[in-house]
């Protein structure tokens, strides 16, 4: 059963009590920095592997297979980045060293 007024509580006077909530935007501030830094690792991210990319792209003109592989290393390094920032988005801990 449940009760719908107020508790009474003999050794407790709530009378003077007061309630500050929180604004909601002071909350949503406080994730804000780490989000903008995720944000900014993850543009950075797709630069660098755009980049190698790129090396991927010139190492077959004129087709060189060593390029090819330390380029294709590079994007394969670039991806599993991108793939650790994604993991940390989704588990809500964007504190991922890149």
């Amino acid at each position: 059963m449940l009760r719908t007024g107020p508790k009474e509580n003999p050794g407790h006077d709530n009378s003077n009590q007061k309630v500050y909530p929180q604004p909601m935007e002071e909350a949503a501030n406080r994730n804000k920095e780490p989000m903008e830094t995720l944000v900014s690792k993850i543009f950075n991210n797709i630069s660098s592997l755009k980049a190698a990319y790129i090396q991927l792209q010139d190492a077959h003109t004129p087709y060189d297979p060593e390029k090819i592989q330390a380029a294709d290393k590079l994007v394969i390094e670039e991806l599993m980045k991108l793939s650790e920032l994604k993991h940390a988005y989704r588990e809500q801990k964007p504190k991922v060293a890149v």
